[in-house]
């Protein structure tokens, strides 16, 4: 299985904002396009971008500060979204062969079994909500001394 890099930067920006409305006392605010950038170590064309497909499906929502600054806040029910409707959003689905030669030996012993392997895997993904991603994120962080309070460092 493989994500494409614009997965892993969405996930990281709907981290940004959604768990800062889960944690933190200004919960609904939002973060500026400036701020994302920074946090999450993006350029800013890719940031707006993948922001825009997320605003786009409704995961977040575009407001604009007094000095008229892009602001991304989360969406509705943002936490109650599946990691499956990200990688649809931005994969349009997950192929969890697609690292194989498809005319290879291997894609083709994994095909004839493999499809269902795939369909468990979607149907876990989609029991799995984005506050529940959160909430495991800041578990392994807190376990791991704090790493999450180091801004500088992969999500």
């Amino acid at each position: 299985m493989q994500l494409q890099r614009d997965t892993d930067y969405a996930l990281r920006i709907l981290y940004l904002i959604g768990s800062r409305d889960l944690y933190e006392t200004d919960a609904g605010a939002g973060m500026t396009l400036k701020k994302i950038c920074k946090q999450s170590r993006l350029p800013r064309v890719t940031a707006n971008r993948i922001c825009g497909h997320l605003e786009n499906a409704g995961f977040l929502v575009k407001r604009h500060t007094p000095d008229d600054e892009t602001l991304y806040a989360p969406g509705p029910d943002l936490s109650r979204k599946t990691l499956l409707d990200v990688f649809i959003l931005i994969d349009r689905g997950v192929d969890l062969f697609a690292v194989f030669d498809k005319n290879g030996a291997i894609y083709k012993a994994l095909n004839k079994g493999g499809w269902n392997a795939q369909a468990r895997l979607e149907k876990t993904w989609a029991g799995v909500t984005l506050g529940d991603f959160w909430a495991t994120l800041k578990e392994i962080y807190q376990q791991d001394g704090g790493y999450a309070a180091k801004p500088r460092q992969r999500l």
